[in-house]
């Protein structure tokens, strides 16, 4: 049986003597032909020579090539379609999508996936699963594989798989072959490969293995960190030194696990490496690089609006902010300002007419939108996937891709790899028939994050950053390996699921087992000791609280402390200055601010945080919302209430509708137009739901309003300005009655999950929860303070409609606190009235007068703050107290002028 230790050694010497035109030698990948054709060309028969250099490429490569030069032979069968991996696995997927239509799989991608991997697998190691080894799984992927050739079969296709028989088959029949046949870096055959050696050979091709020069392994040393990210850092200062200390060396960090410490191993290079450049082999899907995502961004917006007539904010955002289009860097700020607006007003969905006059403004990409959409207007639902090619092409082309943006080579790699992704695309169409054009969009997405793309190296760098695959037949003078803990070095197996793991442990499949594990990471592991004279490898000890281990591998290897902590860069931080600036410029009289009620209760809360957010417009910027917003729900609910009381204004009104049975009537109607008016962009089945919902609680509240002592409606959502300490803020009075003995009750609607604890709120020092005390304000502005009766909330929700605040005296509601039950300071009612009064004066006083004091004395206080990471947050004990403490804890909390 051929096997490596049988095939013959050639040095680099003796391939010289080969004849270069019959010689092919094979790779196990890219980076080995690489450096396997710069040695070569280095060689000293070369130097100063004009000579043939014989075929150098990857194994998968060679069987393309094999493929397409059979299709010059006369009589050879021709096939119509070479599937790539991608389009494999579409296969794949729509094959399981069909057998399985009856019970749909959680993730037909990933069953995809490992389905064709279970298929190369048996035609790959000649797996034989006995009877009594079958299970359901295999079963059922015997079932799926019958159905994708079958696929295949009518389209004249192959995929990878298939195509390593088919030139196996095409050798045997006498197709062309070089004379020589030279392996480079392969560290087993398979039973596959081993066949189509045997028929080389019996084709008299002489077969071989390449002996590359590889550096002599004169130093190798162990060295533990605390954690990974001391590794790192070690790591980092190492590299630093080595660069340092020999100008003219090339050095490596190669990595176990570099995808997932990718973002930590920059910022640890960045503080180490300082201005020294240095390349991270990471490749990330082209949809995840900023070009890619505007693609598939800006073209989902026309595919929306071309099947649904609308899109969700969050889509079209993610366009506008993407870029690269029309006015890319001129209306960067414009286009930014549409999405924020969206968010603050929480729009969920735009129609076409709505988008278009949002955007209407943007003078260089609402042309170019509208152009665009012009062509898809006249499009057919249904087109082939070439057709959808062009289409997206011209769609970008239209709408200014890629923008003018500043481009940097990384930036021009990645749009030129986002070009020629449409000619894969394109390469498709066989697999499908006519589709819409959001299928083939999706299509284009799964390409696109199929796709890993990396920039080219930097060729000035001298330091290489990479993962163990990248790193194998590399060359470095110095090389840091990290990472080797033993949880991870060797990895855990991960057999097949598909195929049952007797058969896998049989023929010894690579990732099958434990000690296939072990056997591939004792290779790759003599692999990486051969890529410098000097290596150091490393693992850490601890992460978080869990223990670790080194690698079995690299326990034996002599542990060394190397003086790495004189070498760290010396930063002197600069002397911190601080500054207490407490106090902004007083409001000058021709400084308009807005917030009505909000920017009291702000400035109670922190006074910085009411100057930021009210004279700074400094608001941080929400998340999409994804459903009716409650103010939508609450601005519904008071208009509703609005309509029924303007229709009785009064209670005995009320009781009347209610026994003549009129009440329920009004209550529909009213909510209906409500409906009509606050919730027009809802679906009608959501609609109906909230006209249901609201009718229950108007109902449910009305029914208590009916109990309570004689009272009449005396405003209703009634607008005032509040004129104080120079400010002029606009209020609502949800609703005032007024009572037999002609006092008024403040009324305020509340529609959230709970009602706040006013009485509470208003007994501190620094009251919150102020609406009601600012429409007390209002009225003592018109000296009709002494006329108040009561300041209480009604809570409009379907849970419950309770009410809480404070009254002067009992009016037959349950939930308000009567005065004398409340505990107050104050010495009567009119003594807590001007009270709550002067607390909205003093507080307008102090947004007027610039105190901006950053500072808060609840936890609650910044609940809903929007801008926290600009606010000092006390967690001191004796500064910050819970939500739910004792009225004479509150007290020390800290008066209104208190700074």
């Amino acid at each position: 049986m051929m096997t490596l230790d049988t095939l013959a050694r050639v040095s680099l010497a003796q391939l010289e003597q080969l004849d270069a035109r019959h010689t092919t030698i094979l790779t196990v990948n890219n980076r080995l032909a690489r450096r396997v054709i710069q040695e070569l060309a280095r060689s000293p028969a070369r130097q100063n020579t004009v000579a043939e250099m014989p075929t150098v490429v990857p194994w998968k490569g060679w069987v393309t090539q094999q493929l397409l030069q059979a299709g010059f032979d006369e009589g050879r069968e021709l096939h119509a379609v070479l599937l790539d991996n991608f389009s494999s696995q579409l296969v794949w997927s729509q094959i399981i999508e069909e057998v399985e239509a009856d019970e749909p799989l959680l993730d037909t991608q990933q069953a995809a996936s490992a389905a064709q991997q279970a298929d190369t697998l048996i035609d790959e190691w000649a797996i034989d699963v006995d009877p009594e080894s079958e299970t359901e799984e295999y079963v059922r992927f015997m079932h799926w594989r019958e159905r994708y050739q079958e696929r295949l079969n009518a389209l004249n296709a192959l995929d990878s798989n298939l195509a390593i028989d088919r030139v196996i088959a095409q050798i045997e029949n006498g197709s062309q072959v070089p004379g020589h046949l030279l392996l480079a870096g392969f560290s087993e055959l398979t039973p596959r490969m081993r066949g189509l050696l045997q028929v080389l050979d019996s084709r008299e091709v002489s077969v071989g293995i390449l002996e590359t020069d590889a550096p002599l392994q004169t130093h190798l040393t162990r060295v533990m960190s605390q954690t990974a990210q001391s590794e790192w850092q070690a790591a980092g200062v190492w590299a630093r030194s080595q660069l340092e200390q020999y100008p003219q060396g090339r050095f490596a960090i190669v990595a176990v696990s570099l995808e997932a410490d990718v973002a930590f191993a920059r910022r640890a290079l960045s503080r180490t490496l300082g201005t020294l450049t240095y390349n991270v082999a990471v490749a990330r899907p082209l949809s995840e690089w900023q070009a890619g995502r505007a693609v598939l961004a800006w073209l989902r917006t026309f595919v929306l609006m071309k099947e649904r007539g609308r899109a969700s904010t969050r889509e079209l955002g993610a366009a506008l902010l993407a870029g690269y289009c029309a006015g890319d860097l001129g209306e960067l700020g414009a286009r930014a300002s549409v999405d924020a607006r969206w968010r603050h007003k929480e729009i969920t969905e735009l129609s076409l007419t709505g988008w278009s006059k949002d955007v209407e403004h943007l003078e260089q990409l609402s042309p170019a939108w509208h152009l665009a959409w012009q062509a898809w207007a006249d499009l057919s639902r249904q087109d082939s996937l070439q057709c959808w090619s062009m289409t997206f092409r011209q769609t970008l082309a239209t709408l200014g891709f890629p923008g003018r943006t500043q481009q940097s080579s990384t930036i021009y790699q990645v749009i030129e790899a986002v070009d020629a992704l449409f000619e894969r695309f394109e390469a498709l169409a066989p697999l499908f028939g006519r589709i819409k054009a959001s299928e083939a969009l999706n299509i284009f997405g799964r390409l696109m994050r199929s796709v890993a793309f990396q920039p080219q190296r930097d060729p000035s760098a001298r330091l290489d950053v990479l993962g163990m695959l990248e790193a194998e037949g590399g060359r470095w003078d110095g090389v840091w390996i990290l990472g080797l803990t033993d949880d991870v070095f060797p990895a855990l197996a991960k057999p097949n699921p598909f195929i049952p793991l007797p058969a896998l442990r049989r023929v010894g499949t690579p990732r099958a087992t434990a000690e296939r594990e072990r056997e591939w990471a004792e290779h790759m592991f003599l692999q990486l000791c051969a890529l410098a004279p000097r290596t150091i490898v490393s693992a850490a000890m601890h992460e978080g609280e869990r223990g670790l281990r080194p690698s079995p591998l690299i326990q034996q290897i002599e542990q060394v402390d190397l003086p790495l902590s004189a070498d760290v860069p010396a930063f002197v931080p600069i002397e911190l200055e601080c500054i207490e600036d407490s106090q902004a410029p007083v409001l000058s009289a021709e400084e308009k601010v807005g917030g009505g009620v909000a920017l009291l209760e702000t400035q109670a809360r922190n006074p910085q945080w009411a100057f930021m957010r009210y004279r700074l417009g400094a608001r941080g910027l929400p998340a999409y919302s994804t459903m009716p917003s409650s103010s939508l729900r609450g601005e519904f609910l008071h208009d509703a209430m609005e309509t029924i009381w303007n229709a009785l204004r009064t209670q005995s009104a009320l009781i009347e509708a209610h026994v003549a049975g009129t009440l329920t009537t009004l209550i529909i109607n009213s909510v209906d137009l409500a409906a009509e008016k606050k919730l027009f962009s809802l679906s009608p089945a959501l609609r109906a739901l909230e006209a249901t919902r609201a009718c229950d609680i108007i109902s449910s509240w009305l029914m208590l309003e009916r109990e309570r002592q004689p009272f009449a409606v005396e405003g209703i959502e009634a607008r005032y300005e509040l004129s104080v300490s120079g400010l002029t803020l606009q209020i609502r009075v949800d609703r005032m009655d007024q009572l037999e003995e002609g006092r008024h009750l403040l009324i305020d609607y509340k529609g959230g999950k709970n009602l706040p604890k006013v009485v509470s709120d208003w007994q501190r020092k620094r009251p919150t929860q102020l609406q009601l005390p600012a429409y007390a304000a209002m009225l003592a502005q018109q000296g009709k303070i002494d006329s108040i009766a009561g300041l209480f909330l009604v809570h409009l929700h379907a849970k419950s409609q309770k009410s809480a605040g404070l009254l002067r005296d009992e009016i037959g509601l349950e939930g308000p606190t009567l005065f004398q039950e409340a505990k107050y300071p104050d010495v009567d009612w009119s003594a807590a009235m001007h009270r709550l009064n002067n607390v909205v004066t003093l507080l307008a006083t102090e947004f007027s007068s610039g105190s901006a004091l950053n500072q808060s004395w609840l936890k609650a206080d910044l609940e809903y703050c929007d801008v926290p990471a600009l606010l000092r947050q006390y967690d001191d004990d004796a500064q910050l107290y819970d939500d739910d403490a004792d009225a004479d804890e509150t007290e020390a909390a800290g008066g209104i002028n208190d700074k």
